[in-house]
């Protein structure tokens, strides 16, 4: 609004100036001075107007940390294992996560074998209220859920202490107690990638995937989905179940 405020002024502006130096030329050189003078006057014009809605947009995409989009998850897969061999800090939040770990068992044991790494796994508690609702709509037979989370926390720890201990990352397993899985979610050091659950029921349409880096503002991607987490814990709808 500003910047059309501003246009509009210098327009009248340059409207006046012109008109001062109507006396000085013919009305036919005058004519051909005005009609070029506004052509170029609007394309400024219209130029700044055009950068100003860039940067407005550009600016707010910096203060998210959003930086990339992709509409299906599998294509984040590949980045995720090369970004798994050179952090320090992981953290994932998923209801069971079976596939993940089958295609991703060996960067996952790599990574705990390093020592000054911190790992983080979040998953459905099988008491979950909502998990038989997810179960009917995924049509999964009665029990295959509990069986997944059971199958995850089961490998996790395993592989986890298979490792010496002077030599392994130090593991953390959460359960989610209470609450619906509106999205999961992957932090890797300070990077994001946040993936709405789909609506739709079919398991071959892919879910999208958002990704983002922490910035210096607090209500950025990865700060928001932070504090939404530490509040988590600090109500017990996410708790520790290892170490215990």
């Amino acid at each position: 609004m500003h910047g059309f405020l501003l246009c509009c002024f210098f327009a009248v502006l340059f409207a006046g100036l012109l008109n001062l130096f109507k006396d000085c030329f013919s009305e036919e050189i005058f004519g051909i001075i005005t009609n070029v003078s506004i052509a170029l006057a609007a394309s400024i014009f219209v130029s700044f107007l055009w950068n100003k809605v860039i940067f407005d947009a550009t600016k707010h995409y910096k203060k998210s940390g959003i930086l990339d989009y992709f509409d299906d998850f599998s294509k984040v897969e590949q980045k995720l294992k090369k970004e798994f061999r050179n952090c320090k800090n992981i953290e994932i939040f998923f209801m069971y996560g079976s596939t993940f770990l089958n295609s991703n068992s060996s960067l996952i044991k790599e990574a705990l074998a390093k020592k000054n790494n911190v790992i983080t796994f979040m998953l459905a508690d099988k008491e979950n209220p909502f998990l038989k609702s997810y179960q009917n709509y995924w049509e999964y037979p009665p029990g295959r859920f509990e069986e997944l989370i059971d199958t995850t926390v089961t490998n996790l720890i395993k592989w986890h202490q298979d490792i010496p201990s002077h030599e392994r990352a130090q593991l953390f397993i959460y359960k989610y107690t209470k609450g619906c899985f509106t999205y999961s979610y992957y932090k890797i050091d300070d990077k994001i990638y946040f993936v709405p659950n789909k609506a739709f029921s079919e398991k071959t349409f892919k879910p999208i995937t958002v990704f983002a880096r922490k910035t210096t503002d607090s209500n950025c991607l990865y700060q928001r989905v932070t504090r939404e987490k530490d509040a988590m814990i600090s109500t017990n709808e996410l708790s520790q179940i290892y170490p215990t």
